[in-house]
């Protein structure tokens, strides 16, 4: 067998460990993914992707894990990763959000969140109830988390373009994900060897110290924070959260006592170190958790479970059971702090003017706004229990965005005088057109899912690429959702049951309302489900429109 980059590992992987090691890291690491529990079925979800020619099994040692043994093509240009039924993640990351263990209430702090895997996973675990902020320091990064966020539909997280170490600490979580930069030796299997230089594990490790101090500031006595890297090297991991341990008051702004946590998960793993190369660790510090590139054939992880205690060293009771009752958090508004007052200085576009219909149109506050998307919400919904209750509204610029929190800690930020960029919070609910009227979102429209079926219009794939190209569709009247009869009247347009976009008539005309970059992404999408694989399934159901 050739050496390995990571010869010095040798020494805890011995034996067999060091063989399945070695093989593992030599082998192409299999594309894997997680279901996006309560908006699918397992069993929906792969017997779809099976009509389309994916082979799929399920990873054993994680429920709602998938592993693709045959990918006919890209698995992110089906339908279904379109409508936000899975997330492509490696395997082994899938281990992380459940370690922290988020209830649904709380408030969850994301440090390093981009590009979203772990944040969604989060969101799933907390039932999209409480409040969960996503923190990442590149703006494009956040972008892109954001857009997964969307796709996946979850109503209740906000994502801030920031650093970490500046988030104010007036307003405590209970849980923190540190999932911190890394020399990523654990991806070597998808980005060729990533051996961490001598210049990484010089600088890289007060980084990880710093962040993961700053997560422990970041709760309150009982509060619990994971640290997480995706590297091998004991220098990033274990001797990083024995300086924690050890030294609670050393470094800019110090930490408080903490106890380790035993990270156990039922999966094949190996326990963290005490003791590499000369260096001795903490006896807890094997409460930590390995995962190798050959105990779930994916990639490596490193997760150590932290729970702060009393400035006396004590142990904490039982935290508030939901984000509300956490110090400085308070009541979701009808606006974004930051932007209450650029609303009430700028007004929005109806409010601006514009056209002769907006001209026309008498400045609303943020309140009548909301009023008006509950009732237009409520007006798609089959029955008035549907559910809509439960969900806050806020405005923000030329949009009406819902969510689930129960309490935000944005109030305190602004208080502390931080400058926080906030890029999105919950999920557009309703746009603005140019008349000022209110239309229902894609983002809405994907929440909502098939329940709203029977208010929208159904096309089968050879209609959809048409309208997606640019061809005049007009629909049969007798198979327009109740209401609409044209003029500029807003639908919403489905394939297979799903909604999948908004649109509008313009007299006998419909004109869908995506963006050109998402027109050719779902064109894309379409045009492979229109081409299933020989014997896959049945043919799709006959449209109801006429082309010219």
């Amino acid at each position: 067998m050739a050496s390995s980059p990571f010869e010095r590992y040798r020494v805890f992987l011995p034996g067999r460990d060091w063989t399945a090691f070695v093989e593992a890291l030599e082998r192409p690491e299999p594309r894997t993914f997680r279901i996006r529990r309560g908006r699918t079925t397992p069993e929906a979800l792969l017997a779809s992707l099976r009509r389309q020619g994916f082979e799929v099994a399920p990873v054993r040692e994680l429920p709602g894990v998938f592993r693709v043994d045959r990918e006919p093509y890209p698995l992110s240009e089906t339908l279904e990763h379109w409508l936000g039924l899975f997330y492509i993640q490696q395997a082994a990351t899938c281990l992380a959000a459940p370690a922290l263990a988020p209830r649904p209430g709380e408030g969850i702090l994301d440090l390093c969140a981009a590009p979203g895997g772990k944040s969604s996973h989060l969101a799933e675990l907390m039932e999209d109830r409480g409040c969960l902020v996503a923190v990442d320091l590149a703006e494009r990064r956040v972008q892109a988390m954001a857009g997964n966020l969307s796709r996946l539909a979850h109503p209740s997280v906000i994502t801030v373009i920031g650093d970490a170490l500046r988030i104010p600490e007036n307003a405590p979580f209970h849980r923190v994900l540190a999932d911190v930069p890394c020399s990523g030796e654990g991806r070597s299997r998808r980005d060729g060897p990533q051996v961490a230089s001598a210049g990484d594990l010089r600088r890289l490790p007060r980084l990880q110290e710093a962040l993961l101090r700053k997560a422990l500031r970041l709760v309150p006595p009982g509060g619990r924070v994971l640290y997480v890297t995706c590297t091998l090297a004991p220098e990033e991991n274990e001797a990083v959260v024995d300086r924690v341990l050890r030294t609670p008051d050393d470094g800019p702004g110090g930490s408080p006592p903490v106890r380790l946590v035993p990270v156990r998960p039922p999966v094949p793993h190996a326990p963290g170190l005490t003791r590499f190369e000369g260096a001795r660790w903490l006896p807890e510090l094997e409460g930590a958790c390995r995962i190798h590139p050959h105990h779930l054939d994916s990639g490596g992880l490193f997760l150590a479970l932290l729970e702060r205690l009393h400035d006396d060293g004590s142990a904490a009771g039982p935290l508030p059971s939901t984000a509300l009752e956490l110090p400085g958090w308070t009541l979701p508004g009808t606006t974004l702090p930051a932007e209450a007052t650029r609303e009430a200085r700028t007004g929005s576009r109806h409010a601006r003017g514009g056209n002769s219909r907006s001209e026309a149109r008498p400045a609303q506050s943020p309140e009548e706004r909301v009023g008006r998307a509950r009732a237009i919400l409520a007006e798609l919904l089959p029955t008035p229990d549907s559910g809509s209750g439960e969900l806050g509204w806020m405005v923000r610029r030329d949009a009406v965005r819902f969510h689930r929190m129960p309490a935000w800690p944005l109030d305190a930020w602004e208080q502390a005088g931080e400058r926080i960029r906030i890029l999105s919070a919950g999920l557009r609910g309703m746009d603005e057109d140019r008349g000022g009227e209110l239309r229902p979102s894609g983002d809405l429209l994907r929440w909502l899912g098939p329940g709203i079926a029977h208010r929208g219009l159904e096309l089968d794939d050879e209609e959809w690429i048409s309208l997606l190209d640019g061809a005049a569709l007009r629909p049969d009247p007798e198979t327009l959702p109740s209401g609409a009869e044209g003029g500029n009247d807003s639908i919403f347009l489905l394939r297979g049951g799903h909604p999948l976009v908004p649109a509008r008539l313009k007299g006998d005309r419909i004109l869908h309302e995506l963006p050109p970059p998402r027109t050719r992404w779902l064109r894309q999408v379409l045009a492979r489900a229109a081409r299933p694989e020989p014997g896959s399934g049945p043919d799709p159901a006959p449209g109801n429109l006429s082309r010219s």
